[in-house]
């Protein structure tokens, strides 16, 4: 029942966001470009869900777990199952995690890439905000993204986010890498 539920309502949240009518979708009046447009409100809307559902299993309260939702899902960087398994790796979903060296946050920014991105277009004073779950997040995942169109490769990416750029093609920091890819 509960499961039928979620379906139903995704389905409607999906119609809805899409904005017309059923009569046009289930008539196909503008061709198929309507249901094309359906599927991919509804598949955002199940995926958000799902990763609602997940999240809700972590240490995080409902708006920590819709911000994390909301922040990888409108990023295009970083696939989500990177992202989660990244962050649940770097913090364990603790928000207010702080590494020995000195990394903050869910995503365990390092000082200095906070200070590389202050005046990136995409942030804006917030970036000082650290441990702003949504600012952290979407933070660490422009970083990972932005390594990932230097080097185009997932592992030596993971690797130099892990141990900094001078260690991208260290084999020694491969487990990390191996570890979120698996």
């Amino acid at each position: 029942y509960k499961h039928f539920v979620i379906h139903f309502f995704c389905l409607t949240v999906a119609v809805v966001a899409v904005g017309f009518s059923w009569y046009n979708v289930l008539t196909l009046k503008n061709g198929f470009e309507h249901i094309n447009v359906f599927k991919q409100s509804y598949s955002n809307v199940c995926m958000r869900q799902k990763l609602y559902d997940v999240l809700r299993s972590k240490p995080l309260t409902v708006g920590q777990a819709m911000d994390i939702a909301d922040v990888i899902l409108t990023q295009d960087k970083v696939p989500p199952a990177i992202a989660l398994a990244m962050i649940h790796i770097e913090s364990e979903f603790k928000p207010s995690a702080v590494s020995k060296a000195g990394a903050m946050g869910l995503t365990q920014v390092m000082p200095i890439i906070r200070k590389i991105y202050e005046k990136h277009p995409e942030f804006g004073p917030e970036i000082a905000q650290v441990y702003n779950v949504p600012v952290n997040v979407k933070l660490g995942l422009w970083f990972l993204g932005d390594l990932y169109v230097k080097y185009g490769d997932w592992k030596i990416a993971l690797s130099a986010y892990n141990a900094g750029p001078e260690n991208a093609r260290n084999k020694k920091y491969l487990t990390y890498a191996n570890a979120i890819l698996k």
